[in-house]
């Protein structure tokens, strides 16, 4: 049985998405300002606005964090088919770094022992056993 190696915050935004972190984040953060300055100046309508605002930023969150785990660790594939398909990639990336590639209309994390630059087409020579990422060498 494979060792799993331990998740980093990278992997995590990888998997979450970046788009949506912002998006939380600013949703909170403008949360957060409504309410403060609703305080300061005692209008309870901007407070309870901002309350409203942290509670949908929370929710988002979860809900997306909830889509994101169950869409992962479906089971759905098998590993075999996927090597020697082609993808292209999406993002840089190279020796110690995850990047992101798109095969058959998904985006996976993948790594390579050389560099790939973003629209690069790569093969998938192998999937990690986290079943996540994929081992990718330029076509």
């Amino acid at each position: 049985m494979s060792e799993r190696k331990p998740e980093t915050l990278i992997d995590r935004i990888f998997l979450f998405g970046l788009r949506q972190l912002i998006i939380i984040v600013l949703i909170l953060a403008a949360g957060v300002y409504f309410t403060v300055e609703g305080a300061l100046r005692g209008i309870i309508t901007d407070m309870a606005g901002g309350i409203f605002l942290i509670v949908l930023g929370a929710v988002l969150g979860l809900l997306l964090r909830a889509t994101t785990i169950h869409r992962i660790s479906k089971k759905y594939y098998s590993t075999d088919v996927l090597i020697g398909k082609s993808a292209v990639a999406k993002s840089n990336f190279g020796r110690g770094s995850k990047g992101v590639v798109l095969l058959e209309n998904e985006y996976w994390s993948a790594v390579s022992d050389a560099e790939i630059n973003e629209g690069d087409e790569v093969i998938v020579r192998a999937v990690e056993p986290d079943k996540v990422t994929l081992k990718v060498e330029k076509r």
